[in-house]
């Protein structure tokens, strides 16, 4: 992992293997979530350093879903991966889907360029705080977050 204002403070686990590692954990803690009967969970994590939101919903073989609480180790795992997955001149993801199926499994998906979705407003300043935090090069600030930047007054 190349110098960086989080790498050694945030990630416990550096560079690629590192993310296998986190992956790997948080793919373990998600898998005891699903219930007998059930097909796979799908964790959505939408995060900043300030506030981050998860959600996780466990699919029957019929396709619908049921809400779950997922152990809240969880979140620690999906902010070390953000962390880890930092790199200089592109920052992190804001938003990522994490399935994992009860055969055992685990596809992610990662948005490091589109405006998360949240159930909830945040304050703008959230996102001057994860770009102190996460910078990027001013060609990988997405339009939107610079709106965001320049509503917090930055």
């Amino acid at each position: 992992m190349p110098d960086s204002p989080i790498g050694a403070e945030l990630s416990e686990y550096p560079g690629v293997l590192g993310q296998r590692i986190i992956l790997e954990k948080l793919g373990k803690i998600l898998y005891s979530s699903i219930p007998i009967g059930f097909d796979s969970v799908l964790f959505r994590v939408s995060a900043t350093v300030p506030v981050g939101q998860v959600t996780a919903r466990v699919a029957r073989v019929d396709g619908t879903y049921v809400s779950v609480l997922v152990d809240e180790a969880a979140d620690r795992y999906t902010d070390e991966l953000r962390a880890n997955m930092w790199r200089e001149d592109l920052g992190t993801w804001f938003s990522a889907e994490f399935t994992v199926t009860a055969a055992g499994s685990l596809h992610s998906t990662f948005n490091y360029d589109d405006e998360p979705s949240w159930d909830f407003p945040i304050d703008p300043s959230c996102y001057v705080q994860d770009l102190e935090r996460f910078p990027r090069s001013a060609q990988h600030i997405p339009e939107w977050l610079r709106r965001q930047v320049e509503l917090a007054g930055g």
